[in-house]
């Protein structure tokens, strides 16, 4: 069973804003931190929510970890929360099946990957077995979101979410969460964005924000 996590603490710098010339930024790794207390290990997000540091894992899916960050060895506290069950946001049959099997071989039935949280203190978590979104408020509380119908439509018909283990992956939600991003992974990469209409959750023009070819090369930094 793993027993650490690791956390790589980076920061933007590069060159100042030049009118002539676009900005050039470059990632610049500050330090690293093994994290203990996540019994699962496979730490899958984290964000700055309030006055610290939250993690999830993605072998957990009744769970949120407040880092704390005092020692060079930071450590995972746990906050528990009850999962509804899990919505059906549209994904084929085959796909759903095989992301239960998974979840039951591994840990995980939710595969939560991204965390986000907005000005209130409540956590958004992206479930990438089901393509749907738990809000976790500051008192524990938990639902999904009701996402649009056409989410899972839109984003297949540009090419995204087509195939196993492949689905959303990032979250962001803005402070006032009236705006929601959700970043789909690999064979065709994009981005799609929802606003929120009170209590719903609405694709304002369409979902699809960005959708790649699939065939871009990665940034020059990696190498080949």
């Amino acid at each position: 069973m793993i027993r650490h996590a690791l956390v790589l603490l980076s920061l933007l710098s590069g060159a100042a804003w030049a009118q002539e010339a676009p900005p050039t930024r470059e990632l610049e790794l500050l330090s690293e931190h093994p994290v203990e207390g996540m019994a699962a290990g496979n730490l899958s997000g984290l964000a700055w929510c309030g006055d610290a540091l939250w993690a999830v894992s993605d072998r957990e899916d009744d769970r949120l970890y407040r880092l704390d960050a005092s020692d060079s060895v930071w450590r995972g506290e746990a906050e528990h929360f009850d999962v509804p069950p899990a919505p059906n946001t549209g994904l084929p049959w085959g796909v759903r099946v095989r992301s239960a099997i998974t979840g039951l071989a591994r840990g995980g039935e939710m595969d939560f990957e991204g965390l986000s949280c907005d000005s209130l203190g409540n956590r958004y978590l992206a479930s990438e077995a089901h393509a749907a979104v738990l809000r976790v408020s500051p008192a524990g509380m938990a639902e999904w979101l009701p996402l649009p119908e056409a989410l899972v439509r839109q984003a297949r018909a540009s090419g995204m979410l087509l195939d196993f283990n492949a689905m959303f992956e990032g979250i962001a939600v803005d402070p006032e969460a009236n705006r929601l991003w959700l970043a789909a992974e690999r064979e065709r990469r994009g981005l799609l964005v929802m606003h929120r209409n009170q209590s719903s959750w609405q694709c304002t023009g369409g979902c699809v924000l960005l959708a790649e070819g699939g065939r871009e090369l990665p940034p020059p930094a990696l190498g080949d």
